[in-house]
């Protein structure tokens, strides 16, 4: 699936993508939003509205999952995830849950 995902970015424009990505999402079939979520995941360097639908969207499953890969991503490269992070408004309560988990490796090195 992640190939199709792959496939579709690259042959579409990003705004072509994010739409298909977002009527993909809309669907009742587990895999169809499956493969929304890779498409997002895909676009999210290349759109901030693809980047803003993870981290803040109505599903926790989706939050939780690019809280979690950000934490990943934060071993390595500590600078690149804080500066993101300093750019979300965690009084939105979505927003907060995915900074909590993005931000666990981040807050342990502080201690």
């Amino acid at each position: 699936m992640c190939f199709l995902a792959e496939n579709i970015v690259a042959q579409n424009s990003t705004q072509d993508s994010l739409q298909l990505a977002h009527r993909l999402y809309a669907s009742e079939v587990h895999q169809a939003r499956m493969l929304a979520t890779l498409i997002f995941g895909k676009l999210a360097a290349l759109s901030p509205e693809a980047f803003s639908f993870l981290k803040d969207g109505d599903h926790k499953y989706v939050r939780k999952s690019v809280g979690n890969a950000l934490r990943d991503v934060s071993r390595f490269h500590k600078d690149l995830v804080r500066a993101e992070l300093a750019t979300w408004d965690t009084s939105n309560k979505n927003i907060a849950y995915t900074y909590h988990l993005a931000s666990k490796f981040l807050q342990k090195e502080r201690s």
